[in-house]
């Protein structure tokens, strides 16, 4: 997104724009998609001792989300 805003920028003020740099983007895509897997599991609380307690809806249209709760 952010090389297509760029680009379009630079063609628009008459720069010359050279072939898309493919090996780079994607590159770049990889190391995000491992840096926001690597922010999961340090700021995602572990629920592996816990149990799900799936959503309920109750009469008159009231609902409880579901949530993890201790063993």
């Amino acid at each position: 997104m952010g090389y297509a805003v760029w680009r379009a920028v630079a063609q628009r003020l008459g720069r010359e724009v050279g072939p898309t740099p493919w090996p780079w983007l994607l590159s770049l895509g990889a190391v995000l998609v491992g840096l926001s897997l690597m922010a999961t599991v340090l700021f995602k609380g572990d629920n592996r001792d816990k149990v799900y307690v799936p959503a309920q809806a109750h009469p008159g249209g009231a609902v409880t989300p579901g949530r993890f709760e201790s063993k």
